[in-house]
């Protein structure tokens, strides 16, 4: 297929012209293709016979996919990926240096709606295209460590001990876990205090990288957030070092105002 793709000929399926592109390193043509798969299996197997569902299901589900992906909705992802690629390098156009600093801010409400995996998708298209990649990532490598030194203030400013209890296992989560989820839903989407502080920590860590030039030189893998810092290695030593820095530039920010912003006692809820 990616022969096929980069042989530079006209290609047809069924008769019907093919977008030529090389997916071999695109995303957002699969996150398109697998949404809409799972309508397609879903209802292939509301109206499969049981007796023969097992073999039915993936054999019509394929049968369909295989043309609609290659015909519409592959080329869709890729078309929506040159849209978003083209957005981000407006803003980075217009925004110079402050880029990754509004892109790190945004990181929390893309994770909270679920929307974060187009971070990653683009990430990987620049780090492929160029060798690094320091707009988007940056912010997303220090987001976790900004919900720990987050969750830890409020532990250490709470007389509530549901409170402390729950901000001194989310810091933990955050930064060895490497999973905000506790912190994001149980402090940030709850308090303004909360939110106003990692928001501030986000944007301070991403202007520093963006200031520095800091970005990543391989694309990190789950686990302990801590581990991930290993992706600003593979350039200058320098480069781990900002990378460094604004890690704990914005940890540092973080906590300080989430420690003088939060309080027991102030109905601050976001939403209720």
């Amino acid at each position: 297929m990616i022969a096929l793709m980069t042989g530079g000929d006209p290609i047809t399926f069924l008769g019907i012209p093919v977008r030529a592109v090389n997916y071999s390193s695109s995303v957002l043509p699969a996150f398109v293709s697998v949404w809409a798969m799972c309508h397609v299996e879903k209802f292939v197997a509301k109206h499969s016979p049981k007796s023969v569902r097992v073999v039915l299901e993936p054999f019509v589900t394929t049968l369909i996919m295989v043309p609609l992906t290659l015909w519409i909705l592959a080329p869709i992802g890729d078309y929506l990926g040159i849209a978003l690629g083209i957005a981000i390098q407006w803003i980075n156009a217009v925004t110079g240096p402050f880029a990754p600093a509004i892109i790190a801010a945004l990181i929390p409400f893309l994770v909270l709606t679920g929307t974060h995996s187009i971070i990653g998708a683009l990430a990987v298209t620049t780090l492929t295209a160029t060798g690094k990649e320091s707009i988007m990532m940056p912010g997303a490598l220090i987001h976790n460590f900004n919900h720990g030194a987050l969750s830890l203030a409020i532990a250490l400013k709470s007389k509530n001990d549901t409170i402390k209890s729950t901000g001194f296992s989310s810091a933990f989560t955050a930064i060895v876990g490497g999973i905000s989820e506790p912190s994001l839903f149980g402090f940030f989407a709850k308090y303004k205090s909360a939110m106003a502080a990692l928001l501030a920590g986000q944007f301070a860590a991403g202007l520093y990288c963006g200031f520095t030039g800091t970005g990543i030189y391989a694309f990190p893998a789950g686990g302990p957030a801590f581990l991930q810092l290993t992706a600003f290695l593979g350039g200058p030593i320098s480069n781990f070092v900002n990378g460094v820095i604004a890690t704990v530039v914005g940890m540092a920010v973080t906590f300080i105002l989430g420690y003088i912003l939060y309080k027991d006692d102030d109905p601050e809820q976001v939403t209720g």
